[in-house]
Parts: C-alpha cells; sequence; structure tokens
C-alpha cells in the first residue's frame, strides 16, 4: 500500500535520499571575504560620521557679523536699531534689539581707548543683565563688547562655549 503522500517511503525520505550536499570551499571563503569587507566598509562610515560630528565647528565660540545678527534678530521680530558711532572714545557700529524682556546692545569697535566706559554704561542700563562679554584685539573677531539677556544672545546666533578650568 502507497503511504499517505503517494509514494511508497516518507516523503523527505524519498525525495532527498539521493541528493548529496555538495561544499565548495573556495566560494564559502569568498562569500565570507566579501562579507568581512562590507563591515570593515561599514565600521569606516560610521567611525567617519562620529568624528566629522564630535570634530565639527559647531561648538566652538561663534559672534555674527552686524548684518548676520542683524538678519537673525529681525527674522524673530525684534526691533532692531543698527548705527555708526564716531566719537572721542571709540568709533565703531552699535546693534540695538529688543523684543518685550529680551534685548542685545552689540558694539563692533574700530578703535577704542577704553572699552570700561562702554561696560559701565551698559551695567547701568541693564543692572540685572545675563551676558557682559568683551574682547579686545581678538584675531578673530576684533574688538567688541556686547550686553544681552539670555534668550536674545541665542536668538542673534551668538555661541560662546564657556571652559571650565579646575585650580587645584
Amino acid at each position: 500500500l502507497p503511504s499517505a503522500n503517494g509514494f511508497d517511503k516518507p516523503f523527505a525520505a524519498s525525495k532527498f535520499e539521493n541528493d548529496k550536499l555538495e561544499f565548495d570551499e573556495k566560494s564559502h571563503k569568498q562569500g565570507e571575504n566579501k562579507m568581512k569587507k562590507k563591515i570593515i566598509i561599514l565600521l569606516i562610515g560610521v567611525i567617519g560620521v562620529l568624528l566629522t560630528a564630535c570634530g565639527g565647528d559647531g561648538q566652538s565660540t561663534y559672534y555674527p557679523s552686524c548684518s548676520e545678527m542683524q538678519e537673525n534678530l529681525q527674522n524673530k521680530h525684534y526691533e532692531v536699531n543698527v548705527q555708526t558711532i564716531q566719537n572721542d572714545v571709540y568709533s565703531g557700529t552699535c546693534l540695538i534689539a529688543e523684543k518685550g524682556d529680551e534685548y542685545i546692545e552689540f558694539y563692533w569697535l574700530d578703535s577704542c581707548d577704553t572699552i570700561t566706559s562702554i561696560e559701565q554704561d551698559l551695567i547701568t542700563k541693564y543692572p540685572d543683565y545675563n551676558k557682559l562679554v568683551s574682547m579686545e584685539n581678538d584675531s578673530k573677531f576684533g574688538t567688541f563688547i556686547f550686553c544681552s539677556s539670555e534668550k536674545a544672545m541665542d536668538d542673534a546666533g551668538i555661541v560662546i562655549v564657556d571652559v571650565k578650568v579646575k585650580v587645584s
């Protein structure tokens, strides 16, 4: 009598009884090498992306130019006033921007006998200031001073990376 699957022997045994699985070692090694190469290329790509992200200039201190800062603030709906200043003590460009309680007053100075007078004026005008920063003759940003609320500083595009040094 035939079995239930229509063969004299069980299906798995009868169908594959005479077939042999041949193992091609050379093609197996080639496939293995291709896989290793793909994994190495993938890892190099991932490491490259990570190094680019970590080494980017995105986390360095940055002060925009007057025109860039003006555009940034106007895009955030600040009332912005830019003026050229020329007097006995200093000359340069001043940007003043306000929106509600947010404010920034930034001076890019061409020449300045002393920043102290501007600093005192800013402290008097904004006694509860969040940031008051000045820099003289910086190779990248020149001479400037500004006073700002935190949000206005962010909206202006200013990035300051604070470096903390532990002194023992």
